[in-house]
């Protein structure tokens, strides 16, 4: 591991690789992007990205919090030219996502079981993870229509 190549060992990348595992079963036709959505990206992207890292409590004494939230979005993009298809398959696959991350044992045993030791042997794994909201969003351009979900999950991890 070097930092030009950190690998998907470490938090929130670790999260994002068994995310990706786990949303494969949903469609084999499914890109994966590891960023924002942006105009020109294949349909049927799924991109999942950190947006956000935030201590999730603060305590005297301690240089670094032992709670810690990382947020990551979600996002998913069917482009069609046919309004009422894309709309109905956009729809199915933002669900299948928010299904898939509920109520599939394989995933959630998954997550609770990440953890990560760093360089000086400081261990951190998953306390809990908790799906927020999924906003939906459409707009045509040159002829398609591109429908796009973003949905937050926020990873709560604990330093050891």
């Amino acid at each position: 591991m070097t930092i030009g190549d950190p690998g998907d060992t470490f938090f929130p990348y670790n999260v994002i690789y068994a995310l990706e595992n786990a949303f494969s079963t949903i469609d084999s036709n499914i890109t994966f992007i590891r960023r924002k959505i942006a105009i020109g990206d294949p349909d049927q992207s799924v991109a999942i990205c950190p947006v956000d890292w935030m201590p999730a409590q603060e305590e005297i004494g301690r240089q670094e919090a032992s709670t810690q939230v990382y947020l990551l979005y979600i996002q998913s993009m069917i482009v069609d030219p046919d309004q009422a298809r894309g709309m109905r398959v956009h729809s199915y696959l933002a669900k299948a996502i928010r299904e898939l991350l509920a109520r599939s044992a394989p995933l959630r045993v998954g997550l609770q079981g990440l953890q990560t030791v760093d360089l000086n042997g400081v261990k951190e794994r998953v306390l809990r993870y908790q799906v927020g909201n999924q906003t939906l969003h459409d707009s045509e351009q040159d002829g398609n229509w591109y429908y796009l979900s973003t949905l937050e999950l926020r990873v709560e991890t604990q330093i050891i």
